[in-house]
């Protein structure tokens, strides 16, 4: 459906005052002034995103790359470096049952390993899992006034009751004694 400008989105303008070959962009409801030349786009991002959707809905692909699904939650956290460091405190931002995302003011290095502890509601009481996990990447982090870091971590080492814990927080209940899971590549 491309016209002769070449962009499937450029709409021709039917006003006077617009000048002749120049129309709007139909990406973002007409809100920019759009020639159709797809080389000189302004909204070249979106224009790629929305090209990439298209293709994802055409080809029936999910555009999560991850092998294992993400639960957004937020919960407190409590870690100290192997080297036995000082206990200090984040937050998860997702969790999975091969890490989590975590922020925290903390500046620490790609590779650190950690003894986590997190927390979730047991009832009326908080009740945690324990783990040890590697940073494996790491990016600062702005919201509003706070600012600081965004870790993601990788569990490589997690007890049976732990796992256990982990999945009653993931799904509501633990696994069974007859199921297995892998969760360490």
């Amino acid at each position: 459906m491309f016209n002769e400008k070449g962009c499937p989105l450029y709409r021709e303008s039917k006003s006077l005052y617009m000048g002749e070959g120049v129309g709007y962009c139909n990406l973002d409801c007409h809100c920019s002034v759009c020639e159709g030349n797809l080389h000189y786009c302004g909204n070249r991002d979106a224009l790629k995103n929305y090209f990439n959707e298209q293709r994802r809905e055409q080809e029936g692909t999910d555009p999560e790359k991850r092998r294992v699904t993400r639960l957004d939650v937020a919960l407190p956290l409590e870690y100290e470096s192997e080297l036995g460091s000082v206990t200090s405190s984040a937050m998860t931002i997702n969790l999975s049952l091969k890490g989590l995302l975590v922020r925290c003011i903390k500046d620490m290095t790609v590779k650190t390993k950690l003894k986590i502890r997190v927390f979730y509601p047991e009832g009326f009481c908080l009740d945690k899992f324990e783990a040890m996990a590697e940073i494996v990447w790491k990016d600062e982090h702005l919201a509003g006034e706070w600012s600081g870091y965004q870790y993601g971590l990788r569990f490589t080492h997690i007890r049976d009751e732990d796992l256990q814990k982990l999945m009653i927080v993931l799904i509501g209940t633990p696994l069974g004694n007859d199921d297995s899971i892998k969760i360490f590549d």
